[in-house]
């Protein structure tokens, strides 16, 4: 990612392994890369790290980065994770940073545990990087017109480069001595650096430079350009040891060895076969000694020969790790084969194994066989040797064992034929009960048709006295004599029964207060007769209990199945019709009945009463949903039309609302209608909140064939969509779960 960027835009450094660069944006950001690969490893932001300033230049070594930027200001992190260490600090100043500004830091270095800095006012300023304190300061140059252009750190040396007079300076950390000044390292020296106690010099001539460096005797020259070949500059470093008349480059390096040997030590010291560490020992001692008249040239010839056996003992170490990797893999391979043979030894022995097994079960299967063939040959000489013997029985005994199978087959005709008239008698009672079953399961559903198609009658004729466009709730007189008291008794109730009868006949049906007085109490007697129906189960105590409660008692009496033989109507509709009328006359005696019959409906007001049966799965077998109820009849097609408005609204229902869970019962009393568009009122409860003004009436009825659950007059509900099917019209309705929730202003229903 660096190719497109300028080189004047790149300063960076190179160090265990690491690339670390400053680039682009005026050098506000260091990245640092895995040299080897050129892997992305940190990425150090400028503004994270609160340097203001462009990076001027970087160093690199012992797994530490320093940066310093163009004010500089040196800051020193750790180079795997980013994390800074230390802001250097001057001598005696603990309030600001390195302060070599305005004279510009153009260069700086790490090595040894030391941190060191080149500027181009000529001036070297060395710290130590644990505690920022500052060592040295060195003037290597004037600062005139020669600065400070590169600097390396180094096995207690530090190499100083100049930008233009082409001189490398060579000082001692320890005490900041000079030790030698390189002259002939080119023009312009661009870079210097250590490896390995040598010293590389790049310069601007394209050249790179080599010293050998030494405490003694800093300086002697090796290669002089860049990319020579190492053999080849030691066999010139070999033949610059030895006299001209001792041999030339190229010859066999070990005779230019034991000659160079030779060489440095005197006639009396040794011939060229002794040992060659112990000929070096003395070539060294020889090259130190005080008769020698250039100890220059005796170092270069000590490092020369200590290269060549470098190299030589390099040799031996890889031959012998050669050496070592052919034995392994011999080894490996003798391992492969003796696994292989393990291998093939264990496989002729499965072989065997498995040969063995087939034959043991092939003589199993051989003997089991003659065993059958033998054990088949004695049945058939048991059964030849019992038939003779029959034979002679038969012949013998013939007329008695005739008489005993004639009597065996006239006992088993008599047994058959006990069996197929006991058969047909089972027969018979099951189709008999199941045609009982038949009729009673068609009565049910007459009787139900016939209520249903009373009910729609009644409705019909409520509708001739009930204005088409009911009032909303808080408009009529249901609500001013809402907050009516239950009745406290049996008594009141059927006393508050005939009371309303009377006032119903007066009003509707026209008749005289004496007329109406006769059928109240003929049709009030009626209904307490019918009030013990269907509780003969009941113990007399649970039934006493049961009658005492007025609520029970007005809830059996809207169950009850008998109708007036005048009005031919059951006192459900009877009290529908008045409730539906919001007749002033009729509303005070019916808000009485509907408080006492709310008392029994919403859970509320019926303390101890259990919760009732909701349908909380589905039950294919009955026509019941999950939280659904359902109701059947007829629809005008101006009432469809006002369900059809009110479409995602609210409403409520003048009139207490019988419903159940059974779809199938719906759709039969939906059936029974007759020239009339018929309708499915599909009601939603909510499985959470359910519904508090709601109760099932199973528990009160006479006959017991469907799951009622009653709603009390000006109940809540919502129309959520009405599909029209071939045959019939399906509006689905959501019930609120607590009528106070909504609004008393809402529409009233025209029919429900």
């Amino acid at each position: 990612d660096l190719q497109a960027t300028r080189v004047e835009d790149i300063c960076g450094a190179l160090g265990d392994g690491l690339l670390a660069v400053a680039v682009g944006d005026n050098h506000r950001h260091v990245r640092i890369y895995q040299a080897a690969t050129g892997r992305l490893l940190q990425m150090m932001e400028a503004a994270a790290l609160d340097w203001p300033f462009e990076v001027n230049c970087v160093a690199l070594d012992d797994g530490l980065l320093a940066v310093c930027d163009r004010r500089g200001e040196v800051r020193i992190f750790q180079a795997a994770t980013g994390g800074l260490l230390r802001t250097l600090k001057e001598a005696g100043d603990t309030n600001s940073c390195v302060a070599l500004r305005p004279r510009q830091v153009s260069c700086i270095a790490l090595g040894d545990g030391l941190f060191v800095a080149g500027c181009t006012h000529g001036e070297v300023r060395l710290y130590r990087v644990a505690t920022g304190s500052l060592l040295q300061t060195l003037q290597a140059y004037d600062g005139a017109d020669r600065s400070v252009s590169c600097i390396a750190l180094g096995h207690g040396f530090v190499a100083v480069g100049g930008d233009s007079h082409g001189e490398v300076r060579l000082y001692q950390v320890a005490t900041g001595r000079l030790l030698q000044t390189l002259q002939d390292a080119g023009k312009t020296i661009w870079s210097v650096a250590f490896q390995d106690r040598r010293l590389a010099v790049g310069g601007a001539d394209g050249a790179v430079r080599i010293y050998i460096m030494f405490e003694a005797q800093p300086s002697m020259f090796v290669k002089d350009a860049l990319g020579k070949d190492e053999d080849e500059a030691l066999q010139r470093a070999i033949s610059a040891s030895l006299s001209p008349a001792q041999g030339a480059l190229g010859e066999d390096e070990e005779e230019a060895l034991q000659r160079a040997i030779s060489a440095s030590l005197s006639p009396a010291q040794g011939a060229l076969g002794e040992d060659e560490d112990e000929a070096l020992q003395r070539a060294i001692s020889a090259s130190l000694s005080p008769t020698q008249a250039d100890p220059f040239e005796t170092e270069y010839q000590k490092v020369a020969l200590q290269s060549f056996f470098d190299k030589k003992a390099r040799k031996a170490m890889e031959e012998k790790r050669k050496e070592e990797e052919k034995e392994t893999q011999r080894e490996e391979k003798e391992r492969k084969t003796c696994a292989k043979q393990e291998e093939q030894a264990k496989d002729e022995k499965s072989a065997q194994l498995e040969e063995q097994r087939k034959k043991d079960k092939e003589e199993e299967r051989l003997r089991r066989k003659k065993q059958a063939e033998d054990e088949v040959d004695q049945a058939r000489l048991e059964a030849a040797k019992k038939a003779a013997e029959e034979y002679e029985l038969r012949d013998h005994e013939q007329p008695e064992r005739k008489e005993e199978e004639k009597e065996r087959q006239r006992e088993e005709k008599e047994r058959k034929k006990r069996v197929k008239q006991e058969e047909q008698a089972t027969d018979a009672k099951s189709v008999q009960l199941e045609e009982e079953q038949l009729k009673k399961d068609e009565e049910e559903k007459r009787l139900r048709r016939k209520k249903q198609a009373e009910d729609e009658e009644d409705q019909a004729r409520l509708e001739a006295v009930v204005p088409s466009a009911p009032k909303p709730f808080k408009d009529t007189e249901y609500k001013k004599h809402y907050r009516t008291e239950a009745l406290p008794s049996k008594f009141r109730v059927y006393t508050v029964v005939r009371n309303f009868l009377v006032v119903f006949y007066t009003v509707f049906e026209g008749k005289s207060v004496e007329e109406a007085n006769e059928l109240a109490d003929d049709f009030t007697d009626k209904l307490a007769n019918a009030e013990v129906e269907g509780l003969q189960n009941l113990d007399q105590s649970a039934k006493d209990g049961l009658l005492k409660k007025p609520g029970f008692v007005l809830a059996r009496c809207w169950s009850a199945i008998g109708k007036h033989e005048v009005c031919h109507r059951e006192f459900c509709g009877l009290l529908n019709q008045g409730i539906r009328s919001d007749d002033e006359n009729v509303i005070k005696e019916a808000v009485k009945l509907a408080a006492t019959m709310n008392s029994f409906c919403v859970l509320e007001r019926n303390p101890g009463a259990k919760e009732p049966p909701w349908p909380k799965e589905d039950k294919a077998e009955n026509g019941q949903y999950a939280w659904q109820l359902w109701r059947g009849g007829l629809l005008p097609d101006d009432k469809l039309a006002w369900y059809q408005e009110h479409q995602d609204k609210d409403y409520r229902v003048n009139m207490f609302l019988p419903t159940s869970t059974s779809k199938t019962v719906a759709e039969d009393f939906m059936r029974a209608q007759k020239n009339a568009k018929c309708v499915l009122y599909h009601f939603y409860l909510d499985p959470d909140l359910r519904c508090l003004h709601v109760n099932c009436l199973e528990s009160v009825k006479s006959v017991q064939t469907e799951q009622e659950f009653l709603f009390p007059p000006y109940s809540a509900f919502r129309v959520l969509k009405i599909v029209e099917h071939p045959s019939f019209i399906e509006i689905d309705i959501k019930v609120h779960p607590d009528n106070r929730s909504v609004d008393e202003d809402v529409p009233t229903a025209p029919w429900a």
